[in-house]
């Protein structure tokens, strides 16, 4: 795992750099939005981010209640309570895979983190 992490890393950093490069573009881009691109790279990460969550809860909300009623509906078949203890199972971990993908953003989130703008040098009066 620590010789991933060190093999990473340098991607991380370039990457990092790569992005407070794009910060630093001009403060009233053409595009009319007003944002640079690093600012809009993170505004579309973060929606998508939004939109993965509210789908993930959504699909663990009905896993549960496709499970619960699978179970009420066994009438005591073994075969049929061990097939809803395998959708209960499915249901909770695809929750769990979906919080580790938050944990990873945050993990994300501070291997890159937001770059402070840095003034531009103002031209010296010739």
């Amino acid at each position: 795992m620590i010789l991933l992490l060190q093999a990473v890393t340098p991607v991380f950093s370039d990457i990092a750099t790569v992005l407070q490069h794009l910060d630093k573009m001009a403060p009233n881009p053409p595009n009319g939005t007003g944002q640079n691109a690093y600012q809009q790279i993170l505004g579309f990460a973060s929606s998508i981010q939004a939109l993965i969550r509210t789908l993930g809860f959504t699909f663990f909300l009905i896993g549960i209640a496709v499970a619960g009623i699978m179970r009420m509906v066994s009438f005591g078949s073994d075969r049929r309570v061990a097939l809803s203890n395998m959708a209960l199972t499915a249901a909770v971990v695809g929750l769990i895979i979906m919080l580790m993908g938050g944990a990873l953003s945050g993990v994300l989130t501070t291997a890159f983190p937001t770059p402070t703008p840095t003034p531009s040098p103002s031209p010296s009066p010739k």
